[in-house]
């Protein structure tokens, strides 16, 4: 027989199998009806989670199946959950005795981001509106220099932040080490509203604040009276 015969007739070992189980919807029961339930599951420890009925028992059979066929198996899982919870997620597993080559977490989670949103929103508002209550001085120019310097701070350091530099672009490192900017944003909006009311004032404006000041504590019926 010759070389090429040979090599026609040599049996080619059988492709790896990959598995890939969503571990949020195909393993783990992660349903709730309630903020409190929702709660709950990032406090559980890993013999409190319930796990699909079944599945663990078609992982076990799949690798066995593949074993027999002398084929590599990879299990893998994804999850929508932050790696916080990584540790449970793992102690299930090996409570379950399901054999496994990976679980790949998200890298943001949505709580992370709304608060982001929120620190956006806060650093372009939150300035503003304490200095018009509290702050006699603060004038038209002042409140929309707040706002401005707030938002586009916010949005700036977020860029430059781990959170865009690191976890998104795959830098090493980030100008701005701190991934929430409203430690920065919200200050620096207090210092700005309040340097340009300062250097601009409007005698109108303070007129207004007393205004509304009577109006805060005498309440709307003091300007009939």
């Amino acid at each position: 027989m010759s070389p090429i015969s040979r090599r026609r007739g040599a049996s080619r070992p059988a492709p790896p199998l990959v598995c890939r189980w969503d571990l949020d919807k195909t393993y783990l029961r992660s349903e709730f009806e309630t903020i409190r339930q929702l709660l709950r599951t990032a406090f559980e420890r890993g013999e409190d989670k319930v796990d699909v009925p079944g599945v663990a028992e078609l992982i076990k059979v799949i690798r066995e199946a593949a074993d027999r066929r002398k084929q590599r198996c990879r299990t893998l899982f994804v999850s929508a959950s932050p790696p916080q919870i990584g540790k449970a997620i793992r102690q299930k597993l090996d409570l379950d005795g399901v054999p496994y080559d990976g679980i790949v977490f998200k890298n943001q989670n949505v709580a992370y981001m709304v608060g982001l949103a929120f620190a956006i929103a806060a650093s372009a508002n939150f300035p503003a509106i304490v200095l018009s209550i509290f702050w006699r001085p603060l004038t038209t120019r002042g409140a929309q220099a707040s706002m401005i310097v707030g938002a586009l701070s916010a949005l700036l350091l977020i860029y430059l932040s781990p959170t865009i530099q690191v976890s998104v672009l795959g830098h090493d490192s980030a100008p701005f080490p701190l991934k929430n900017p409203g430690l920065v944003s919200i200050p620096l909006a207090f210092v700005v509203g309040m340097v340009v009311s300062l250097v601009s004032p409007e005698g109108a404006a303070a007129e207004g604040f007393a205004e509304v000041q009577r109006r805060v504590h005498l309440g709307p019926e003091a300007e009939e009276a």
